[in-house]
Order: structure tokens, then C-alpha cells, then sequence
């Protein structure tokens, strides 16, 4: 990886963009290892700066408004992303949807194959704009963290243009 200004230094569109690089680079040196977990620090300092006084999860949520697919089978539904944490993301669908318990969660990139990530449905809550599910993260082995961290990169990388800066 080429030469990354310092830390303190960094947008948060840089900080992305450079934590984006690192997981793109293949096998990490401790150096580049221990970069990347200094950069996870400062981007969750920054987006915690900007949670609400009276959120009640231990992990940050950030604000979010991409369309996203929900699969489940065969059957395929357009939905909203609202939210994401590091445990799972909330969701907003316009159609009626049955009781499912597990759904994957698509999120299409130009760039690179979509990420994809298993959920389990937590809540769900009909409202005036459609339903909305709270899907947390399943853990699976081998690549699931991977692909989590994709996940919330490629998000992050599409909202930095108003993500706040450090």
C-alpha cells in the first residue's frame, strides 16, 4: 500500500477510502495491521461524536438512505437501508412481507460484486412509509467479518460526500 498521510491528518473520507485500500490489499504486514485498527478507532470516535445523547446500543448507529435488496429464496424485494451498526442494519420496505426469520441483505457496487450478508429478522414495525425490520447480523464462520466489513465500507465510501468530517 502506498504512503498514507497521518491520522490526524485524515478526512473522513480519507479514513474510509484508506481502511477501503487496506482491506483490498490482501495479506497485511503488522504494520498495515495495526494502521487499520487505528483507523477503525478514529472513524467509530467520529461517528459516535454524532450519535444521540440517549441511544441506548452499545454500538454506533449510522444514518443511512441506499436502496438495498432483501432475499429471501427465490423472492426478491426492494428495500430502503435507514440505519446501520456494527450488529446489523434497519430497513424500510414499501411491500407486504410475510413472517420470514432469516433474509439475506444486498447491497449492489458498481465496482466490485455486491456484498451480501445473512440476517436474522430482530423486530419489525409498520409505520406510514412501510415496514420496518431490524435485521442483525448473523455470525458465520470463515470470510463473514470480511464481508461485514465490506459491507459497511462500501456504504461509508457512497455516503462520505456528507459523512462528518475528523
Amino acid at each position: 500500500m502506498d504512503r498514507v498521510k497521518p491520522l490526524d491528518e485524515m478526512t473522513f473520507a480519507e479514513m474510509v477510502e484508506a481502511l477501503a485500500a487496506l482491506d483490498g490489499a490482501g495479506d497485511l504486514g503488522l504494520e498495515e495491521v495495526m494502521l487499520r485498527a487505528k483507523i477503525d478507532r478514529r472513524v467509530m470516535s467520529v461517528l459516535s461524536s454524532y450519535a444521540p445523547g440517549d441511544e441506548r446500543r452499545a454500538t454506533v448507529r449510522v444514518p443511512a438512505s441506499l436502496p438495498i435488496r432483501l432475499l429471501m429464496g427465490e423472492r426478491e424485494i426492494a428495500a430502503m437501508l435507514v440505519d446501520l451498526g456494527e450488529g446489523g442494519v434497519r430497513v424500510r420496505v414499501a411491500e407486504p412481507l410475510d413472517a420470514v426469520e432469516m433474509i439475506e441483505v444486498e447491497l449492489a457496487d458498481a465496482e466490485r460484486a455486491p456484498a451480501r450478508a445473512r440476517a436474522r429478522v430482530s423486530w419489525r414495525r409498520d409505520g406510514a412509509e412501510g415496514l420496518d425490520l431490524g435485521l442483525q447480523f448473523v455470525s458465520e464462520p470463515t470470510g463473514h467479518r470480511r464481508r461485514m466489513r465490506h459491507m459497511v465500507l462500501v456504504i461509508l465510501s457512497r455516503l462520505h460526500p456528507r459523512a462528518p468530517d475528523a
